[in-house]
């Protein structure tokens, strides 16, 4: 008999002991990443801001009814409709909600909803009020093994309230809400992340390096990825610099990014223009060795002129890839640098956007 996965999570069921590299069944993943203790969390800190803020009448939840919460809450953000009411609605009530919880219950449940106490010292940290929930998800995401080929990029959740971290960026699809930094694989699935929240957050460890406020953000990320074991990391100019490729190469990770010229400063490379006269396919290198690391800076001109700095590949080897050409007005071969494909096939995990077309 075939389980609604959405029933099993409403359930109540206990935790299923899986390996998380198998899992297939959305129920799994619940399980692997919401966690006993996580719930359990959720349940005590609701309970006791419902008990600070409303004494004569506690609110009464359960493991149980906080976990129906979650679930209720992750299906109304895939089955839209104008407000919370209308799912208990004689027009429009949804049976796999309405017949879980009483829009009541639901409705105080999201008043009372909390993931830490209030009444602890404010430590300035602007994450306080969520911070045991992160750090829960972040070890349940570590807990995971790592594919060799990794990314680290930025998403945008979409948020228009009033929010002290919240960002503005005008070329993701949702220019308002939380930046959150994201460690992921090729194939999309997520091993850490960091939410935004400000200078706070630019705290490295003694052994660390500086490598500037955006490529530090790659430094405490790589904290998770096990040292001399040929993992690589993908990112694009926001982050790169060699500063930061030497730093991952003495902790034995091989590094690849397109790279803004400007931080890459006693590397001679050719002008936008010059490289534009040689023509579409035209590419030049620059190798180095610094502290017994090799970097390799390439620059490629497609479309546009784009420069990559990288410690696990170079120009070669030399391939072709197809472009339309607006002169001949048909397809042509062009030189492709070795580095763009590999760029290209192994940056994005998770949705997260490659920069060369």
């Amino acid at each position: 008999m075939q389980v609604d996965p959405l029933k099993t999570i409403f359930s109540g069921m206990t935790a299923i002991s899986v390996d998380a590299r198998e899992m297939e069944s959305p129920i799994e993943f619940f399980r692997y990443f919401i966690t006993n203790e996580i719930i359990q969390n959720i349940q005590h800190n609701t309970a006791l801001y419902s008990t600070q803020t409303r004494p004569a009448k506690p609110l009464q939840v359960t493991r149980s009814e906080i976990e129906q919460f979650i679930g209720i809450a992750l299906y109304m953000s895939i089955f839209r409709l104008p407000n919370c009411r209308s799912y208990w609605s004689p027009e429009f009530r949804v049976d796999k909600i309405a017949s879980v919880m009483t829009n009541n219950k639901f409705e105080e449940l999201k008043r009372f909803i909390h993931f830490n106490d209030n009444t602890l010292p404010d430590n300035s940290d602007k994450l306080k009020k969520v911070r045991p929930l992160i750090d829960l998800l972040v070890r349940q995401f570590r807990s995971v093994t790592m594919e060799e080929n990794l990314s680290i990029d930025e998403q945008m959740v979409p948020f228009k309230g009033r929010s002290s971290i919240k960002q503005y960026n005008p070329k993701k699809p949702h220019k308002w809400g939380y930046k959150i930094y994201v460690l992921s694989g090729i194939s999309g699935f997520a091993y850490d992340f960091e939410i935004y929240s400000g200078k706070q957050d630019n705290i490295l460890l003694p052994e660390e390096v500086d490598c500037g406020a955006s490529g530090n953000v790659v430094v405490r990320l790589s904290r998770s990825i096990p040292s001399n074991v040929n993992y690589k990391v993908y990112f694009d100019n926001y982050f790169n610099s060699p500063e930061l490729q030497l730093f991952l190469a003495k902790k034995g990770i091989l590094s690849l990014g397109t790279v803004r010229l400007n931080r890459v400063s006693q590397c001679n490379m050719m002008s936008d223009t010059d490289l534009k006269k040689k023509g579409r396919g035209a590419f030049e290198e620059r190798l180095a060795v610094v502290d017994d690391v090799q970097i390799a800076a390439v620059r490629w001109l497609d479309n546009k002129p784009v420069s990559f700095l990288s410690t696990l590949i170079g120009s070669q080897p030399v391939g072709q890839v197809r472009r339309w050409s607006t002169k001949l007005l048909a397809y042509q071969q062009i030189p492709c640098p070795g580095i763009v494909p590999v760029y290209n096939k192994h940056m994005g995990g998770g949705g997260l956007t490659s920069w060369i077309p």
